[in-house]
């Protein structure tokens, strides 16, 4: 694939999935974190779930190995999202816009 500028903005979702009753999303903050971050994570044998966030259509033009296809639009209604609140989850997309 032909790398044209392509940006993907990556977030640690974990402590969202691990709030508890009292917390709101709105007491989340997401970690941001960099290509090579998320490589490092592949290499560490770090146990994680990767959902590409990004419309049907994109994912299937192309999309990273081993990514789950769950488009933003869908994450709070996906029964596809892991149940296990302790679970790493790292969701990437085109960015904002």
């Amino acid at each position: 694939m032909k790398n044209k500028n392509c940006f993907l903005h990556i977030l640690i979702f974990c402590t969202l999935l691990s709030a508890t009753e009292s917390d709101t999303a709105s007491d989340f903050e997401p970690e941001y974190i960099t290509a090579d971050s998320l490589f490092a994570l592949t290499k560490n044998d770090t146990e994680f779930v990767l959902i590409d966030a990004r419309s049907a259509k994109e994912y299937e033009k192309t999309h990273i190995k081993g990514a789950l296809n769950i488009p933003h639009t869908e994450v709070n209604s996906s029964k596809r999202m892991p149940p296990d609140k302790d679970t790493l989850i790292v969701f990437y997309c085109n960015g904002p816009g």
